[in-house]
């Protein structure tokens, strides 16, 4: 009777140790998980395009060569001092009159988000060596940026047109494409994280104004023909998410360039019309192609209604602009204020706000 007491316990003892030995293996596969697997957020926002990473990236300093023509890579952007977090693309235009307005919109991105951001910034050749100065003598210094190869004034009023052409070739996913009389007040995180439809190629605001309607004029027959709404409220261009590889895909750039070459011959807006030729042709070719900004993400015409908008609705918002005659650098400008407060003063004394002068 001992004798089987003792082998009970016995068997119990090597049991328990079993046991006990499977739990501790469980516990030292779950802490080597959690030390090498990525957040889950990582995966979460993970996107196959970016261009150059962080600093590290060439030519993130100054100026870069034409876009590479070798195949396409998928590159994750990150930053070496944030552990991975993808970054975000911004793609900046302005020439000698609205220079500062370019370095308001970056220096207003900067400002409210802790996420890695590389700026891709285009100018006239007349202003490039002005550019450069202005970020390297100012605290702007120490952000990751590119200056494109220089344009003509022509070509840097298509550039939105062209961004496949413009940005390297190996960055495919998500760029904010900003106008120079731009001011950002939210992080850029919630636009370029936010998914698109299978098809879409980026995000947009309408511009349903008054003179905005009504734009298409002579070629409604046309446009009803196929298969478009001629009453529908055109696009705003001024301030806008591209998805790259999406764009160049549906080949929207020789699309965009088709319709350009048309309205050259047979314009579609008059004079006093709020549109341009551009606004037009991105109007037409991405109809049903884009989805919507959140309407605080793309608050407009401040340049010429914006007495309509109260102090507390434009301090609330998201982006604004100026669209419109009165840039914020003008004299008579609506909200200048809001604008001001991320000027970065230019060290050359090249650029000064209207109102500053005297």
């Amino acid at each position: 009777m001992l004798r089987c007491n003792s082998a009970t316990s016995m068997l119990l003892r090597l049991r328990f140790a079993s046991v006990l030995l499977s739990l501790l293996a469980c516990w030292c596969a779950l802490v080597v998980y959690l030390e090498w697997s990525p957040p889950a957020s990582l995966l979460r926002h993970y996107r196959s395009p970016a261009g150059p990473a962080g600093r590290h990236a060439a030519s993130s300093r100054g100026d870069v060569g034409p876009p590479s023509t070798s195949p396409a890579t998928s590159v994750l952007t990150t930053d070496p001092g944030t552990k991975g977090v993808p970054g975000m693309h911004v793609m900046a235009v302005g020439d000698s009159s609205s220079l500062g307005g370019l370095m308001v919109a970056v220096n207003s991105v900067l400002l409210h988000t802790a996420r890695p951001v590389t700026f891709h910034l285009l100018t006239t050749a007349e202003e490039r060596t002005h550019l450069r100065t202005w970020i390297e003598s100012t605290k702007l210094h120490t952000m990751t940026y590119t200056i494109l190869p220089a344009v003509g004034k022509t070509r840097l009023r298509l550039a939105k047109t062209l961004l496949p052409e413009l940005l390297p070739r190996a960055l495919r996913g998500p760029v904010l494409y900003l106008d120079p009389d731009t001011v950002v007040q939210g992080d850029l995180w919630e636009l370029v994280s936010a998914p698109l439809g299978a098809t879409q190629v980026g995000a947009f605001s309408q511009d349903c104004t008054g003179r905005a309607r009504g734009w298409t004029g002579p070629w409604d027959a046309r446009l009803e023909g196929a298969g478009l709404d001629p009453t529908a409220c055109p696009l705003a261009t001024g301030a806008f998410v591209a998805q790259l590889d999406r764009w160049r895909a549906q080949n929207i750039t020789q699309r965009l360039h088709l319709w350009l070459d048309a309205l050259a011959r047979e314009p579609m807006v008059g004079p006093h019309s709020a549109l341009d030729q551009v606004d037009v042709a991105m109007s037409l070719v991405l109809h049903g192609r884009v989805s919507s900004l959140p309407p605080l993400w793309h608050v407009q015409h401040l340049g010429t209604s914006g007495k309509r908008h109260s102090k507390q609705f434009v301090e609330r918002a998201r982006l604004l602009r100026w669209s419109g005659r009165l840039k914020p650098w003008m004299a008579r400008a609506h909200h200048a204020e809001v604008w001001e407060r991320y000027l970065v003063p230019d060290p050359t004394g090249q650029f000064r706000p209207g109102r500053k002068r005297g």
